[in-house]
């Protein structure tokens, strides 16, 4: 008879057993997890083959989880959010087309018999792990899919240590290139850069251009990428390692090196969105993570320098005017002597820089002139400076500074260009004069009443950035928001620099200079918006504009998550297999008879989109959400709809009504089903007076019709054609284009 002892261990060796047998998962490299599919690229899409799958991997520890683990030290190395950090690596002895990393991380950090927290730099281990991304939530599936891939442990079982003391794979020299253009952060390259995400890589000869919110560096081919704090040898924040050297950068220090492996960061937003108070979130689909000492050599403190003020106080100076620039210099670790200040300024787009000694100015700084300069010259201008062992600075350290030199009234696109190049202006609270049409008013959008206001939209042409806006916040009650669709208005207003883009902030004087024709809405794909945060690099030019899409269908409902707001996704016909392609299109901002909320479909006659729902054209305002940049159309009522199936309205069917081409130049069809017999009046109404331009009486018989419409002698511009008959009004939009 065997003793309790005994049986005791029998049945402890017999769970184990049957442990191991139920966690048995399948084995795949880190290569092939981490390897992204043409197919996936194509759909903007970095999610593993293997995402949300349990799987067994091995790999080389790249950096320890906590600083000293055998001596009781137990400070993290690296953090991912609150979670234990660590890289893993492909052995050094695998092909070099094999090589791969990738994050791994244990979210609870209070579980101690994982084995995770016992890691060492160079220890080959074999872990079970779900494949997903960061440990965050995110606030839409297409965040997630542009996020690096990551491990998470599955901590129930141990990691086991294979091996220990392995060498590492050596960091990977690259260009900043290999993942962002230009120095917004924006658009990342997923075909280049995707390759790299989970490696050590070298950076070097770069300059330091923010340090809050986020660490910013640049290369000298003006390409930049956020510096992640995932280790508390470089870091500020609470898991700061004291014992490291690390002090906090300045703008425009030069980093000499830097090594760091690729991955993702997503900073949450403290809530607000749109206007409100708090700030937005952001995702970092590429950042570089220095981990261990010796992985960022830094030079000395840099002098900063910058302007103070510019004289005379334009946005746009005049042909007339000398523009002189007054600056100072915040001295660094080296002496800057006088004769080693320049005032530079170029003409000729930045090819050649003309050289202007520095002068001291009577408020203690220093002072440089720009000739005057003819009008609609683009004038760029930067300040240089070398200090007393041969270290170059420059102001601003991003970019130039910029202005254009205007003799009457600047237009729109002259307002809004710099979001399209790396200049700075010195706005400063500045005004500016404008002539533009009332394209919609808050009648047309009211706004939501929570993250977006009420506003006014203004045209000068039809060209890219030709459109601006004017928010409502609060009760301001300016004589601007009595302005109306279709006034030419001459208005001056001030700038505000809002989300990275520049805004009329309050409205000092408005003339209305009489009646004028709406701009034609401008035809696009709605491939240029897509549905991913930052849309593509040809989005913001069509901010605040009149657009259309022309044969489109309806996809998904309310694509954002949770639901906060009353949108739904349009894509192009030709383009319904590509979802990506897609543009979101808001009901809860206008008079729309279309809404994605059940609540309120209820309690009203408004409907709810189809999903394939096809539509002959749309037409709207461009806006984008603050908090996440990505782009909508907001239709003003429901004349910017041409609905190609039935809408249902109570208990009665509008019935198909079609009208083509439209544009239209000589002539329009209309397509229209009769109910039953009688006098059908059909007018064509001006949008701009409301006036009827041209009115038609016929009787026609029940049955489907086809009617013409000569439109030959009427100006381009937008109308309304209204059909009435015994039973049934319906009215379309009509736009002239000649």
């Amino acid at each position: 008879m065997k003793s309790l002892s005994t049986l005791s261990i029998l049945i402890v060796l017999s769970l184990l057993v049957n442990i191991n047998n139920v966690f048995s998962y399948e084995e795949k490299t880190l290569k092939e997890i981490t390897t992204v599919s043409t197919d996936s690229l194509i759909a903007k899409s970095l999610l593993s083959a293997y995402y949300g799958d349990t799987l067994v991997v091995k790999g080389v520890v790249g950096v320890s989880v906590l600083v000293n683990v055998s001596k009781g030290d137990r400070r993290p190395i690296m953090l991912t959010g609150g979670s234990w950090t660590t890289y893993l690596q492909t052995e050094a002895t695998v092909s070099e087309s094999q090589k791969a990393g990738i994050l791994m991380f244990q979210r609870d950090t209070l579980i101690k018999n994982s084995g995770f927290d016992k890691l060492q730099t160079g220890d080959l281990i074999e872990a079970t792990v779900v494949v997903g991304s960061l440990p965050y939530k995110f606030d839409a599936t297409n965040q997630t899919k542009i996020s690096a891939p990551a491990l998470e442990l599955l901590s129930i079982i141990p990691v086991k240590v294979l091996a220990s003391k392995q060498t590492l794979n050596p960091a990977i020299k690259t260009n900043i290139s290999k993942f962002y253009k230009g120095n917004k952060v924006q658009n990342p390259l997923l075909e280049t850069g995707s390759g790299f995400i989970g490696q050590k890589v070298i950076f070097d000869s770069l300059t330091v251009t923010a340090t809050s919110p986020q660490i910013i560096v640049r290369d000298n081919q003006n390409n930049s990428i956020v510096m992640n704090e995932q280790s508390g040898y470089y870091t500020t924040k609470s898991h700061f390692i004291e014992e490291s050297e690390f002090r906090p950068l300045s703008i425009g220090q030069k980093i000499y090196k830097m090594e760091g492996y690729i991955s993702s960061l997503f900073v949450a937003g403290s809530g607000g969105g749109g206007f409100g108070n708090g700030s937005g979130s952001a995702l970092y689909t590429y950042t570089i993570s220095p981990a261990l000492p010796g992985d960022l050599n830094s030079g000395p403190k840099p002098s900063q320098l910058s302007v103070v003020r510019v004289q005379p106080a334009k946005l746009f100076p005049s042909s007339s005017d000398i523009v002189s620039v007054i600056f100072e210099i915040l001295p660094g670790a080296n002496f800057v002597p006088i004769g080693n200040i320049f005032l530079e300024y170029s003409i000729d787009d930045g090819k050649t820089y003309n050289k202007i000694p520095a002068e001291e100015d009577i408020t203690g700084n220093y002072l440089g002139k720009i000739p005057a300069q003819s009008a609609g010259t683009i004038v760029y201008y930067m300040l240089t400076a070398t200090d007393e062992v041969g270290e170059t600075y420059k102001g601003p350290v991003n970019g130039v500074y910029y202005f254009k030199v205007v003799d009457q009234f600047p237009s729109i696109a002259d307002i809004r260009r710099p979001d399209t190049i790396e200049a700075i202006r010195i706005i400063s609270g500045s005004s500016v004069t404008i002539e533009a049409t009332v394209m919609s008013d808050t009648n047309d959008i009211f706004g939501d009443g929570f993250q977006n206001p009420s506003r006014i939209i203004l045209q000068d042409g039809t060209a890219p950035w030709s459109g601006a806006a004017i928010f409502r916040m609060g009760n301001n009650d300016s004589p601007v928001w009595k302005l109306k669709s279709g006034e030419k208005v001459r208005l001056t207003a001030k700038l505000q620099e809002f989300g990275g883009s520049l805004y009329f902030q309050s409205v000092d004087t408005v003339i209305t200079l009489g009646k004028t024709e709406l701009y034609a809405p401008v035809a696009l794909s709605t491939a240029e918006f897509g549905t991913n945060p930052g849309g593509t690099e040809k989005s913001d030019q069509w901010r605040n504009m009149l657009v259309e899409f022309n044969n489109v269908e309806v996809g998904k409902l309310e694509p954002s998550s949770p639901q906060s707001t009353g949108e739904f996704l349009i894509v192009d016909e030709a383009l319904k297999a590509t979802p990506e392609a897609s543009i979101r299109l808001e009901t809860d901002e206008s008079k729309l008879t279309y809404t994605t909320r059940d609540s309120i479909v209820s309690i009203s006659k408004r409907v709810k989109p189809t999903i394939g729902e096809k539509i002959s054209f749309v037409r709207g305002i461009i806006n984008a959400d603050f908090r996440t940049r990505r782009y909508k159309l907001i239709p003003r009522n429901d004349r910017d709809f041409s609905i190609v199936t039935d809408i249902k309205t109570g208990d009665a069917d509008i019935p198909q009504l079609f009208v083509y081409p439209n544009p239209v130049k000589d002539k329009a069809c209309i397509d229209i089903n009769i109910e039953k017999e009688s006098l059908v009046s059909i007018d064509i109404i001006s949008t701009i007076t409301g006036n009827k331009i041209t009115s038609t009486k016929e009787y026609l018989s029940a049955g489907i019709f086809t009617l013409q419409i000569n439109t030959s002698e009427l100006s381009s511009g937008s109308y309304i054609i209204s059909i009435i008959s015994d039973t049934q009004t319906q009215t379309l939009p009509l736009v002239i284009n000649k």
